[in-house]
């Protein structure tokens, strides 16, 4: 709950990094106007205010603040989800008012990342589901002793020497969709290394384009992910949620 002060009628870029591994958030600004401008590093297409913007473990989240003309007045970063809301972080203006607007602050830079051809791009599934087979193996983060959680019906066997086999081989500079869905009753933020991909559509709910490494998967919602598959190795992809993690809902991309 740390305060700052700003310039009373100024800007503030606001960045927050979510490094619980356990917990899912939903962002309010109580006190002044803000716009999200950026998600997991890259520029959202169209700014938004955060009105309980639900992130997972390890999302990333930049806003544009106008605080308020009066000095004095103080604005809070909020966690509204779940029953009992939290103050993260306060703001208090400070001076005379700068009497600026949030049309001031311009577009971001784009990021490199390569454009999926999505007419060309062949398709992954990929299911997020519960199961209780294959205990995992203890390994150089630990084990928590069983599995619970699996990715296309496969539970993570731990960080054996021997591993499971890729979710799939890519080829290198092909562009993929990936079919995520949700069959079970908890979100999951899936998190892909390596590469970024674009969210191009959702069963539950309307999306913007944003490229992202992070997507927070809802109960029962199906998700359209495209990228290029741009860097070769082998890439993991797995829930963001630690214990999510070690119990089972790991896997990994091979781009060769």
């Amino acid at each position: 709950q740390p305060q700052y002060d700003a310039p009373a009628g100024g800007l503030v870029r606001l960045r927050a990094a979510i490094t619980d591994v356990t917990r899912i958030y939903g962002f309010r600004v109580d006190g002044a106007e803000a716009a999200v401008i950026a998600l997991d590093g890259n520029p959202v297409p169209q700014r938004f205010a955060p009105d309980a913007l639900q992130l997972g473990p390890g999302q990333r989240l930049e806003l544009a603040i106008r605080m308020p003309d009066d000095e004095g007045a103080i604005v809070s970063l909020r966690d509204v989800r779940g029953t009992k809301p939290k103050v993260l972080a306060t703001l208090r203006a400070v001076g005379q008012s700068l009497k600026r607007d949030l049309r001031d602050l311009g577009p971001l830079e784009p990021n490199p990342v390569a454009e999926v051809d999505v007419a060309a791009a062949r398709r992954i599934p990929l299911a997020l589901s519960a199961t209780a087979e294959n205990v995992a193996a203890d390994s150089i983060c630990g084990s928590l002793g069983y599995s619970f959680w699996a990715i296309n019906k496969v539970p993570w066997p731990g960080d054996t020497p021997d591993p499971t086999a890729p979710l799939a081989e890519l080829k290198l500079g092909q562009s993929y969709i990936i079919d995520m869905e949700n069959l079970t009753p908890h979100a999951h933020p899936i998190h892909l290394h390596g590469m970024s991909f674009k969210v191009l559509s959702s069963s539950t709910r309307a999306v913007q384009p944003l490229i992202s490494d992070t997507y927070l998967i809802q109960p029962d919602e199906k998700v359209q992910l495209g990228f290029v598959a741009d860097n070769p190795g082998d890439w993991l992809l797995h829930c963001h949620i630690i214990e999510h993690q070690k119990t089972g809902m790991t896997s990994y991309l091979r781009v060769t």
